[in-house]
Protein backbone atom coordinates (compact mmCIF):
# COMPACT_ATOMS: atom_id res chain seq x y z
CA UNK A 1 0.00 0.00 0.00
CA UNK A 2 1.35 3.14 -0.86
CA UNK A 3 1.59 5.57 2.20
CA UNK A 4 2.87 9.00 3.34
CA UNK A 5 5.65 9.29 5.21
CA UNK A 6 4.50 10.24 8.53
CA UNK A 7 2.34 7.45 10.16
CA UNK A 8 2.17 7.91 13.94
CA UNK A 9 3.06 10.31 16.90
CA UNK A 10 6.17 9.40 18.10
CA UNK A 11 7.72 10.29 21.61
CA UNK A 12 10.73 11.76 21.84
CA UNK A 13 13.37 10.66 24.05
CA UNK A 14 17.35 10.91 24.10
CA UNK A 15 17.19 7.06 25.11
CA UNK A 16 16.13 6.31 21.70
CA UNK A 17 18.92 8.15 19.78
CA UNK A 18 22.37 6.61 20.07
CA UNK A 19 25.11 8.12 18.82
CA UNK A 20 26.58 6.58 15.77
CA UNK A 21 29.88 6.69 14.05
CA UNK A 22 29.25 7.04 10.56
CA UNK A 23 32.23 6.10 8.02
CA UNK A 24 32.88 9.32 6.03
CA UNK A 25 35.18 9.67 2.94
CA UNK A 26 37.48 12.89 3.05
CA UNK A 27 38.62 14.51 -0.62
CA UNK A 28 42.49 13.71 -0.67
CA UNK A 29 44.77 16.00 -1.82
CA UNK A 30 48.45 15.19 -1.96
CA UNK A 31 51.11 17.03 0.04
CA UNK A 32 52.99 18.72 -2.83
CA UNK A 33 49.61 19.34 -4.71
CA UNK A 34 47.99 20.94 -1.34
CA UNK A 35 51.15 23.48 -0.72
CA UNK A 36 50.93 24.90 -3.91
CA UNK A 37 47.50 25.32 -4.07
CA UNK A 38 47.98 26.76 -0.43
CA UNK A 39 50.37 28.81 -2.09
CA UNK A 40 48.06 30.03 -4.75
CA UNK A 41 45.43 31.19 -2.50
CA UNK A 42 47.44 32.87 0.21
CA UNK A 43 48.13 35.78 -2.08
CA UNK A 44 44.87 37.46 -1.65
CA UNK A 45 44.60 37.12 1.94
CA UNK A 46 46.48 40.05 2.79
CA UNK A 47 44.34 41.83 0.44
CA UNK A 48 41.38 40.52 1.84
CA UNK A 49 42.00 40.90 5.34
CA UNK A 50 43.62 45.03 4.65
CA UNK A 51 39.88 45.54 3.51
CA UNK A 52 38.10 43.91 5.72
CA UNK A 53 40.44 46.14 9.20
CA UNK A 54 39.22 48.69 6.89
CA UNK A 55 35.68 49.25 8.64
CA UNK A 56 35.67 49.73 12.07
CA UNK A 57 32.17 49.12 13.11
CA UNK A 58 30.30 48.53 16.76
CA UNK A 59 27.44 46.56 15.14
CA UNK A 60 27.49 42.86 14.11
CA UNK A 61 27.29 42.91 10.62
CA UNK A 62 27.84 40.78 7.50
CA UNK A 63 30.54 42.40 4.61
CA UNK A 64 30.94 40.81 0.96
CA UNK A 65 34.28 40.82 -0.43
CA UNK A 66 34.83 40.04 -4.26
CA UNK A 67 37.76 37.79 -4.87
CA UNK A 68 39.62 37.21 -7.70
CA UNK A 69 42.84 35.16 -7.87
CA UNK A 70 44.88 32.64 -10.29
CA UNK A 71 45.19 29.06 -9.54
CA UNK A 72 48.29 27.00 -11.56
CA UNK A 73 48.43 23.42 -10.92
CA UNK A 74 44.84 22.96 -11.76
CA UNK A 75 43.83 21.69 -15.27
CA UNK A 76 41.06 24.00 -16.94
CA UNK A 77 37.96 21.24 -17.61
CA UNK A 78 35.07 22.73 -20.23
CA UNK A 79 32.46 21.51 -17.44
CA UNK A 80 33.54 23.96 -15.07
CA UNK A 81 32.12 26.28 -17.01
CA UNK A 82 28.86 25.16 -15.94
CA UNK A 83 27.81 25.91 -12.97
CA UNK A 84 25.69 23.12 -12.03
CA UNK A 85 27.98 20.41 -13.13
CA UNK A 86 29.25 18.28 -10.69
CA UNK A 87 33.09 19.27 -11.47
CA UNK A 88 32.04 22.82 -10.83
CA UNK A 89 30.79 21.82 -7.81
CA UNK A 90 33.20 19.48 -6.74
CA UNK A 91 36.15 22.15 -7.19
CA UNK A 92 34.62 24.95 -5.87
CA UNK A 93 34.11 23.02 -2.47
CA UNK A 94 37.11 22.04 -2.21
CA UNK A 95 38.51 25.80 -2.76
CA UNK A 96 36.02 26.67 0.00
CA UNK A 97 37.33 24.43 2.37
CA UNK A 98 40.46 25.55 1.98
CA UNK A 99 39.49 29.10 2.25
CA UNK A 100 37.74 28.26 5.32
CA UNK A 101 41.16 26.34 6.59
CA UNK A 102 43.11 30.27 5.75
CA UNK A 103 40.92 32.25 7.12
CA UNK A 104 39.61 30.43 9.99
CA UNK A 105 43.09 30.68 11.37
CA UNK A 106 43.82 34.01 10.85
CA UNK A 107 43.85 36.83 13.25
CA UNK A 108 42.11 40.19 12.61
CA UNK A 109 38.72 42.57 13.06
CA UNK A 110 36.63 40.21 11.39
CA UNK A 111 35.36 36.41 11.79
CA UNK A 112 34.89 34.28 8.65
CA UNK A 113 31.84 33.11 7.97
CA UNK A 114 32.15 31.56 4.83
CA UNK A 115 32.75 31.63 0.86
CA UNK A 116 31.36 30.99 -2.62
CA UNK A 117 32.90 30.65 -5.67
CA UNK A 118 30.70 32.18 -8.77
CA UNK A 119 33.05 31.59 -11.88
CA UNK A 120 35.96 29.45 -12.55
CA UNK A 121 37.50 30.93 -16.15
CA UNK A 122 40.32 29.26 -18.44
CA UNK A 123 43.78 30.96 -17.75
CA UNK A 124 47.27 30.16 -19.64
CA UNK A 125 48.87 29.14 -16.70
CA UNK A 126 45.82 27.27 -14.87
CA UNK A 127 42.31 28.59 -13.86
CA UNK A 128 41.21 31.69 -12.75
CA UNK A 129 38.69 31.67 -9.70
CA UNK A 130 36.09 34.59 -8.75
CA UNK A 131 34.81 34.28 -5.28
CA UNK A 132 32.78 36.08 -3.21
CA UNK A 133 34.13 36.21 0.69
CA UNK A 134 31.90 36.82 3.60
CA UNK A 135 32.80 38.39 7.00
CA UNK A 136 30.96 39.26 10.16
CA UNK A 137 32.38 41.97 12.89
CA UNK A 138 31.27 40.88 16.62
CA UNK A 139 29.62 42.72 18.42
CA UNK A 140 31.13 44.89 21.41
CA UNK A 141 28.32 45.62 23.91
CA UNK A 142 25.03 45.41 24.49
CA UNK A 143 21.95 45.77 22.28
CA UNK A 144 21.83 49.07 23.92
CA UNK A 145 25.39 49.97 23.85
CA UNK A 146 25.32 49.19 19.90
CA UNK A 147 22.54 51.60 19.65
CA UNK A 148 23.84 54.45 21.32
CA UNK A 149 27.31 53.61 19.42
CA UNK A 150 25.43 53.97 16.22
CA UNK A 151 24.11 56.89 16.33
CA UNK A 152 27.59 58.42 17.59
CA UNK A 153 28.81 60.73 15.32
CA UNK A 154 32.26 60.08 16.76
CA UNK A 155 32.01 56.83 15.59
CA UNK A 156 31.40 57.62 12.00
CA UNK A 157 33.15 58.53 9.07
CA UNK A 158 32.24 59.38 5.55
CA UNK A 159 34.33 58.54 2.57
CA UNK A 160 33.85 58.84 -1.56
CA UNK A 161 34.70 57.89 -4.65
CA UNK A 162 34.00 55.00 -6.04
CA UNK A 163 36.10 53.07 -4.14
CA UNK A 164 36.18 52.37 -0.26
CA UNK A 165 40.38 51.55 0.08
CA UNK A 166 41.15 53.89 -1.06
CA UNK A 167 38.82 56.50 -0.98
CA UNK A 168 38.93 60.02 -2.97
CA UNK A 169 37.84 62.25 0.29
CA UNK A 170 37.65 61.44 3.72
CA UNK A 171 35.60 63.17 5.95
CA UNK A 172 34.44 63.09 9.81
CA UNK A 173 31.08 62.92 10.84
CA UNK A 174 30.40 65.73 13.21
CA UNK A 175 26.46 65.41 13.76
CA UNK A 176 23.72 63.12 12.89
CA UNK A 177 20.12 63.85 12.82
CA UNK A 178 17.47 61.10 13.06
CA UNK A 179 13.60 61.73 11.87
CA UNK A 180 11.99 62.46 14.81
CA UNK A 181 8.65 60.03 14.11
CA UNK A 182 11.64 57.15 12.38
CA UNK A 183 10.33 53.29 13.65
CA UNK A 184 12.87 50.87 13.34
CA UNK A 185 10.16 47.91 13.08
CA UNK A 186 8.46 48.95 10.28
CA UNK A 187 10.94 51.33 8.57
CA UNK A 188 8.59 54.20 8.46
CA UNK A 189 10.41 57.46 7.92
CA UNK A 190 13.31 56.29 7.68
CA UNK A 191 15.37 59.28 6.97
CA UNK A 192 18.58 61.07 7.96
CA UNK A 193 20.86 63.75 7.83
CA UNK A 194 24.67 63.37 8.68
CA UNK A 195 26.45 66.96 8.61
CA UNK A 196 30.70 66.86 8.32
CA UNK A 197 33.16 68.34 10.55
CA UNK A 198 34.53 70.04 7.30
CA UNK A 199 33.63 70.83 4.15
CA UNK A 200 34.16 69.01 1.08
CA UNK A 201 35.69 70.89 -1.78
CA UNK A 202 33.85 69.93 -5.05
CA UNK A 203 36.07 68.33 -8.03
CA UNK A 204 35.30 66.00 -11.25
CA UNK A 205 34.96 63.50 -8.82
CA UNK A 206 32.85 65.05 -5.54
CA UNK A 207 29.69 66.32 -6.30
CA UNK A 208 26.43 67.34 -4.61
CA UNK A 209 23.28 65.74 -6.33
CA UNK A 210 20.35 68.01 -7.07
CA UNK A 211 17.17 67.45 -4.32
CA UNK A 212 13.89 67.30 -6.50
CA UNK A 213 10.66 69.84 -5.53
CA UNK A 214 7.80 68.29 -3.45
CA UNK A 215 5.69 68.29 -6.41
CA UNK A 216 8.06 66.17 -8.67
CA UNK A 217 6.29 63.06 -9.64
CA UNK A 218 7.72 59.98 -11.36
CA UNK A 219 5.13 57.95 -13.96
CA UNK A 220 5.74 54.20 -14.01
CA UNK A 221 8.06 52.57 -16.32
CA UNK A 222 10.47 55.46 -15.10
CA UNK A 223 14.23 54.18 -15.86
CA UNK A 224 16.10 54.85 -12.38
CA UNK A 225 19.51 54.17 -10.95
CA UNK A 226 20.84 53.16 -7.83
CA UNK A 227 24.10 52.67 -6.73
CA UNK A 228 26.04 51.51 -3.17
CA UNK A 229 28.49 49.65 -1.77
CA UNK A 230 26.06 47.25 -0.01
CA UNK A 231 26.43 42.91 -0.59
CA UNK A 232 26.84 41.76 -3.89
CA UNK A 233 24.17 39.00 -3.10
CA UNK A 234 21.32 38.19 -1.69
CA UNK A 235 20.52 38.58 2.20
CA UNK A 236 21.51 34.91 2.23
CA UNK A 237 18.56 32.68 0.80
CA UNK A 238 19.77 29.40 -0.23
CA UNK A 239 23.91 29.86 1.08
CA UNK A 240 24.83 26.97 3.24
CA UNK A 241 27.64 27.08 5.44
CA UNK A 242 30.85 25.03 4.50
CA UNK A 243 33.65 23.93 6.64
CA UNK A 244 36.86 21.53 6.24
CA UNK A 245 35.19 18.48 7.23
CA UNK A 246 32.35 18.77 5.25
CA UNK A 247 32.25 16.01 2.36
CA UNK A 248 32.01 16.63 -0.89
CA UNK A 249 28.33 16.18 -2.77
CA UNK A 250 29.80 13.67 -4.55
CA UNK A 251 31.36 11.56 -2.01
CA UNK A 252 29.95 8.06 -2.62
CA UNK A 253 27.85 7.01 0.98
CA UNK A 254 26.90 3.48 1.32
CA UNK A 255 24.11 4.76 3.94
CA UNK A 256 21.20 6.62 3.48
CA UNK A 257 18.53 9.13 5.60
CA UNK A 258 18.24 5.62 6.19
CA UNK A 259 21.53 5.25 4.77
CA UNK A 260 22.78 8.94 4.48
CA UNK A 261 25.37 10.91 6.62
CA UNK A 262 24.80 13.22 9.81
CA UNK A 263 25.25 16.78 9.17
CA UNK A 264 28.46 18.03 10.08
CA UNK A 265 28.27 21.77 11.33
CA UNK A 266 25.17 24.00 12.39
CA UNK A 267 24.09 25.96 9.40
CA UNK A 268 25.17 23.17 7.05
CA UNK A 269 21.61 23.04 6.27
CA UNK A 270 20.19 26.22 7.65
CA UNK A 271 16.39 26.06 6.36
CA UNK A 272 15.49 23.08 7.72
CA UNK A 273 12.77 22.62 10.37
CA UNK A 274 11.83 20.29 12.30
CA UNK A 275 8.08 20.00 13.46
CA UNK A 276 6.97 19.10 16.38
CA UNK A 277 3.77 18.31 18.78
CA UNK A 278 4.00 19.18 22.17
CA UNK A 279 4.36 16.25 24.09
CA UNK A 280 5.19 13.67 21.61
CA UNK A 281 8.28 15.53 19.60
CA UNK A 282 9.23 15.54 16.34
CA UNK A 283 6.71 14.56 13.32
CA UNK A 284 8.04 16.11 10.02
CA UNK A 285 10.38 18.55 8.37
CA UNK A 286 10.02 21.72 7.11
CA UNK A 287 11.91 24.51 5.30
CA UNK A 288 12.61 28.32 6.29
CA UNK A 289 11.28 30.28 3.01
CA UNK A 290 11.02 33.87 4.74
CA UNK A 291 11.50 35.35 8.32
CA UNK A 292 7.96 33.90 9.49
CA UNK A 293 6.90 31.03 7.50
CA UNK A 294 7.57 27.55 6.85
CA UNK A 295 7.02 25.28 3.79
CA UNK A 296 5.79 21.68 4.56
CA UNK A 297 3.65 18.90 3.76
CA UNK A 298 0.02 19.13 4.21
CA UNK A 299 -0.07 15.51 5.21
CA UNK A 300 1.49 16.51 8.53
CA UNK A 301 -1.55 17.96 9.76
CA UNK A 302 -3.88 15.05 8.99
CA UNK A 303 -4.98 14.35 12.81
CA UNK A 304 -3.60 17.72 14.56
CA UNK A 305 -4.49 20.44 12.16
CA UNK A 306 -4.68 22.87 16.20
CA UNK A 307 -1.80 25.42 15.56
CA UNK A 308 -1.66 25.35 19.69
CA UNK A 309 -0.17 21.42 19.43
CA UNK A 310 2.81 22.48 17.38
CA UNK A 311 6.21 24.28 17.65
CA UNK A 312 9.17 24.37 15.42
CA UNK A 313 12.53 24.20 16.22
CA UNK A 314 15.91 24.44 14.26
CA UNK A 315 19.70 23.60 14.26
CA UNK A 316 20.82 20.08 13.05
CA UNK A 317 20.09 18.56 16.74
CA UNK A 318 16.14 17.94 17.62
CA UNK A 319 17.54 18.07 21.45
CA UNK A 320 18.93 20.51 22.43
CA UNK A 321 17.55 22.66 19.45
CA UNK A 322 19.58 25.94 18.40
CA UNK A 323 16.00 27.40 18.40
CA UNK A 324 12.49 27.19 18.99
CA UNK A 325 9.27 29.16 17.69
CA UNK A 326 5.55 28.43 18.58
CA UNK A 327 2.87 28.40 15.50
CA UNK A 328 0.73 30.69 14.93
CA UNK A 329 -1.43 29.50 11.85
CA UNK A 330 -1.43 26.24 9.44
CA UNK A 331 -2.35 26.85 5.80
CA UNK A 332 -3.04 23.24 4.10
CA UNK A 333 -3.74 23.45 0.10
CA UNK A 334 -7.58 23.93 -0.20
CA UNK A 335 -7.40 20.70 -2.45
CA UNK A 336 -5.95 18.27 -0.55
CA UNK A 337 -7.60 15.08 0.44
CA UNK A 338 -5.72 12.28 2.98
CA UNK A 339 -6.85 9.75 0.94
CA UNK A 340 -4.88 11.14 -2.00
CA UNK A 341 -1.67 12.34 -2.70
CA UNK A 342 -2.22 15.72 -5.21
CA UNK A 343 -1.65 19.21 -3.36
CA UNK A 344 0.24 17.64 -0.62
CA UNK A 345 1.42 21.19 0.46
CA UNK A 346 1.28 23.66 3.70
CA UNK A 347 2.64 26.99 5.26
CA UNK A 348 3.32 26.96 8.65
CA UNK A 349 3.26 30.80 10.02
CA UNK A 350 5.71 31.23 13.05
CA UNK A 351 4.19 33.23 15.87
CA UNK A 352 7.61 35.48 16.27
CA UNK A 353 10.10 36.52 13.53
CA UNK A 354 13.58 34.33 12.93
CA UNK A 355 16.34 36.15 13.21
CA UNK A 356 18.56 34.77 9.97
CA UNK A 357 22.06 33.94 11.45
CA UNK A 358 24.94 31.95 9.73
CA UNK A 359 23.03 29.07 11.31
CA UNK A 360 19.56 30.03 10.33
CA UNK A 361 18.25 31.76 7.21
CA UNK A 362 16.20 31.24 4.41
CA UNK A 363 16.19 28.92 1.71
CA UNK A 364 15.46 30.65 -2.42
CA UNK A 365 11.87 29.48 -3.55
CA UNK A 366 12.65 28.89 -7.42
CA UNK A 367 10.21 30.59 -10.12
CA UNK A 368 7.36 28.75 -11.22
CA UNK A 369 9.11 28.33 -14.60
CA UNK A 370 12.41 26.61 -13.00
CA UNK A 371 12.91 23.52 -14.39
CA UNK A 372 15.26 19.96 -13.00
CA UNK A 373 16.12 17.51 -15.46
CA UNK A 374 16.21 14.04 -14.85
CA UNK A 375 19.42 12.42 -13.58
CA UNK A 376 20.21 16.20 -11.97
CA UNK A 377 21.69 15.60 -8.38
CA UNK A 378 19.48 16.82 -5.79
CA UNK A 379 20.08 17.04 -1.98
CA UNK A 380 17.19 15.64 0.80
CA UNK A 381 17.77 15.91 4.44
CA UNK A 382 15.65 15.33 7.72
CA UNK A 383 15.39 13.54 11.23
CA UNK A 384 13.31 10.66 9.20
CA UNK A 385 13.78 6.88 10.34
CA UNK A 386 17.03 5.26 9.59
CA UNK A 387 14.44 2.12 8.73
CA UNK A 388 10.66 1.42 8.35
CA UNK A 389 9.47 2.23 11.52
CA UNK A 390 12.84 2.99 13.26
CA UNK A 391 13.39 5.64 15.75
CA UNK A 392 14.64 8.66 14.86
CA UNK A 393 17.81 9.99 15.05
CA UNK A 394 18.73 13.50 17.13
CA UNK A 395 21.09 14.37 14.49
CA UNK A 396 20.06 16.10 11.50
CA UNK A 397 20.74 13.75 8.61
CA UNK A 398 21.29 14.33 4.49
CA UNK A 399 21.35 11.67 1.43
CA UNK A 400 22.34 12.94 -2.08
CA UNK A 401 19.74 11.31 -4.29
CA UNK A 402 18.93 12.15 -8.11
CA UNK A 403 15.41 13.07 -10.41
CA UNK A 404 13.91 10.35 -11.95
CA UNK A 405 11.57 11.21 -14.10
CA UNK A 406 7.90 11.04 -13.80
CA UNK A 407 7.39 8.71 -17.17
CA UNK A 408 9.71 5.68 -15.36
CA UNK A 409 8.06 6.47 -12.05
CA UNK A 410 4.96 5.89 -13.58
CA UNK A 411 5.50 2.39 -14.86
CA UNK A 412 3.81 -0.49 -14.22
CA UNK A 413 6.17 -1.84 -12.09
CA UNK A 414 7.41 1.31 -10.20
CA UNK A 415 4.52 3.26 -9.27
CA UNK A 416 1.70 2.68 -12.02
CA UNK A 417 0.71 6.14 -12.88
CA UNK A 418 0.28 7.65 -9.40
CA UNK A 419 2.92 10.38 -9.96
CA UNK A 420 1.38 13.37 -11.13
CA UNK A 421 2.34 16.23 -12.78
CA UNK A 422 2.39 17.94 -9.71
CA UNK A 423 5.09 15.28 -7.95
CA UNK A 424 8.80 15.01 -8.29
CA UNK A 425 10.22 11.52 -8.18
CA UNK A 426 13.81 11.46 -7.03
CA UNK A 427 16.16 8.32 -5.53
CA UNK A 428 17.01 5.30 -7.21
CA UNK A 429 15.15 2.69 -8.61
CA UNK A 430 17.84 0.54 -6.64
CA UNK A 431 16.27 1.71 -3.91
CA UNK A 432 18.88 1.97 -0.41
CA UNK A 433 19.43 5.79 -0.29
CA UNK A 434 15.86 7.43 0.51
CA UNK A 435 13.80 9.94 2.77
CA UNK A 436 11.54 7.68 5.27
CA UNK A 437 9.09 8.31 7.84
CA UNK A 438 9.69 11.57 10.34
CA UNK A 439 11.31 13.35 7.07
CA UNK A 440 7.86 14.22 5.38
CA UNK A 441 7.55 17.76 4.50
CA UNK A 442 11.57 18.36 4.50
CA UNK A 443 13.47 20.16 1.67
CA UNK A 444 14.32 18.39 -1.86
CA UNK A 445 16.83 21.11 -2.60
CA UNK A 446 19.52 21.83 -5.65
CA UNK A 447 22.09 23.74 -6.15
CA UNK A 448 22.00 26.40 -8.80
CA UNK A 449 23.76 29.66 -9.31
CA UNK A 450 26.74 29.66 -7.45
CA UNK A 451 26.13 27.27 -4.79
CA UNK A 452 22.77 28.61 -4.18
CA UNK A 453 20.56 26.36 -3.09
CA UNK A 454 16.42 26.03 -4.09
CA UNK A 455 14.10 24.01 -2.85
CA UNK A 456 12.02 22.29 -5.55
CA UNK A 457 10.31 19.37 -3.52
CA UNK A 458 8.63 18.17 -0.64
CA UNK A 459 8.58 15.14 1.12
CA UNK A 460 5.71 13.39 0.70
CA UNK A 461 4.99 10.16 0.03
CA UNK A 462 6.57 6.69 -1.13
CA UNK A 463 5.96 2.81 -0.29
CA UNK A 464 8.25 1.84 2.64
CA UNK A 465 11.46 3.31 2.64
CA UNK A 466 14.71 2.63 0.59
CA UNK A 467 12.96 0.08 -1.30
CA UNK A 468 13.77 -1.30 -4.95
CA UNK A 469 11.66 0.41 -7.36
CA UNK A 470 10.30 2.92 -5.06
CA UNK A 471 11.46 5.84 -5.17
CA UNK A 472 10.80 8.96 -2.62
CA UNK A 473 8.07 11.43 -4.17
CA UNK A 474 7.71 14.76 -3.32
CA UNK A 475 5.55 17.76 -4.10
CA UNK A 476 6.44 19.94 -7.14
CA UNK A 477 6.93 23.21 -5.56
CA UNK A 478 6.99 25.25 -8.96
CA UNK A 479 3.65 23.85 -9.41
CA UNK A 480 2.47 25.65 -6.75
CA UNK A 481 4.39 28.84 -6.91
CA UNK A 482 1.53 30.67 -6.91
CA UNK A 483 -0.37 29.32 -4.29
CA UNK A 484 2.80 29.79 -2.00
CA UNK A 485 2.34 33.21 -3.29
CA UNK A 486 -1.35 34.12 -2.48
CA UNK A 487 -0.77 32.70 1.48
CA UNK A 488 2.49 34.36 2.18
CA UNK A 489 3.32 37.22 -0.20
CA UNK A 490 6.97 35.55 -0.99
Amino acid sequence: MVTGYLERPVEFSEADYPQVEYQRRDQYWDPIRLALFTLAIVAIIGIAIGIVSHFVVEDDKTFYYLASFQVTNIKYKENYGIRTSREFTQRSLQIERMMYNIFRSSSGPARFIKSHVIKISPDENGVNVLMVLMFRYPSTGSAEQIKTKNKDPSQWTATFGITITPPAVQRNVGKIILHENYRRETNENDIALAQLTTRVEFSNTVQRVCLPDSSIKLPPKTSVFVTGFGSIVDDGCGIRMTSSNMPLPASSSTERIIQGRETSVEGEWPWQASLQLKGAGHQCGASLISNTWLLTAAHCFRNYKNPRLWMASFGTTLSPPLMRRQVQSIIIHENYAAHKHDDDIAVVKLSTPVLFSDDVHRVCLPDATFEVLPKSKVFVTGWGALKANGPFPNTLRQVEIEIISNNICNQVNVYGGAVSSGMICAGFLSGKLDACEGDSGGPLVIAQDSNIWYLIGIVSWGMDCGKENKPGIYTKVTRYRDWIKSKTNI
